[in-house]
Formats: structure tokens, C-alpha cells, sequence
């Protein structure tokens, strides 16, 4: 069984709800505000996954540009072997421009430290 996680509207919802008299027995239980502990906890954790995801992103990025400059410093070793000058030319702007890329995607990828997601 698949099932969805509330969006913020729903927890807002729940959070309204749970604050309104005589809602869902909370005033029997001594309205000790858990409802709004746990409300909290789902988005503390939506952002340590969303800091996991960015992890995760980054990394297959990285490895998939590290794999891009491997294959182009292969051709490259066999271009300059039996290629022409412009297909030397040619490989090495690729090379650059993945190693750009690469460069870019790890000042653009923020990964949030583990003290900045609350671990």
C-alpha cells in the first residue's frame, strides 16, 4: 500500500484544527500540543529528506561528469595518436567544458551541512 505524505495545507489544517475547542478529544488528553510536535517532526524530517535528496542529486551528477572526463580523455589520448589537430582541439573543449560543468554543479549544489538539518 502506497501512501502519500501530507502537504503543508493538511498539516496546517491539522495544526488548525487541533487548536479549536473540543476537536478531536485533544482537551481530554490535556492539550499537551502534540498534535503540533508532531506536525513539527513531519517537517523537520520533509527537510532532512530534501537534504538527502540534494546529497543524493549531487553525487549522481559528480559521478556522471567524472565519467564524462574519462571518456573524453580517452578519446583524446586516441585522437592525438591517429586524429587530426581538430579533432585533438575538439576533445580537449569537451573536456573543458565538462570539467566547467562540474565545477558549477558543486558551487550551485547546496548540501546542507548535518548541524543545519537538525542531526
Amino acid at each position: 500500500m502506497t501512501t502519500t505524505p501530507p502537504t503543508e495545507q493538511q498539516l496546517d489544517e491539522i495544526e488548525a484544527h487541533a487548536a479549536a475547542p473540543g476537536s478531536w478529544g485533544v482537551y481530554e488528553y490535556g492539550n499537551d500540543g502534540s498534535v503540533t510536535d508532531i506536525t513539527a517532526e513531519v517537517r523537520r524530517l520533509r527537510t532532512v529528506l530534501d537534504a538527502e535528496k540534494s546529497a543524493h542529486l549531487f553525487t549522481l551528477r559528480q559521478r556522471n561528469n567524472r565519467s564524462n572526463r574519462i571518456t573524453h580523455l580517452r578519446d583524446l589520448a586516441n585522437a592525438a595518436a591517429t586524429g587530426s589537430a581538430a579533432d585533438v582541439k575538439a576533445l580537449i573543449d569537451a573536456a573543458r567544458d565538462t570539467l566547467a560543468a562540474s565545477v558549477d554543479d558543486h558551487t550551485a549544489c547546496a548540501v546542507p551541512a548535518a548541524a543545519e538539518t537538525g542531526e
